[in-house]
């Protein structure tokens, strides 16, 4: 699906992409998405995985490096 790259089937209507392309493309997407962004919604709509907020930056695991998939 990338740079316009279409698969047709047999009636001449253009594909779904593939499941791999498609969360190549989530992945792709997030990978652009700044964490301060991410930290600034979580705090916004009080989105929190502990009950005690103690990091410096409010998310659990912040010191930690970012695993991506």
């Amino acid at each position: 699906m990338a740079n316009d790259q279409k698969s047709y089937a047999a009636g001449g209507r253009v594909q779904a992409p593939s499941v791999s392309v498609l969360c190549q493309l989530v992945i792709n997407a997030w990978h652009k998405v700044k964490r301060e962004t991410v930290t600034k919604s979580f705090r916004k709509y009080s989105i929190s995985t502990t009950l005690e907020d103690t990091e410096s930056d409010g998310l659990p695991g912040s010191g930690q490096e970012d695993v991506y998939l």
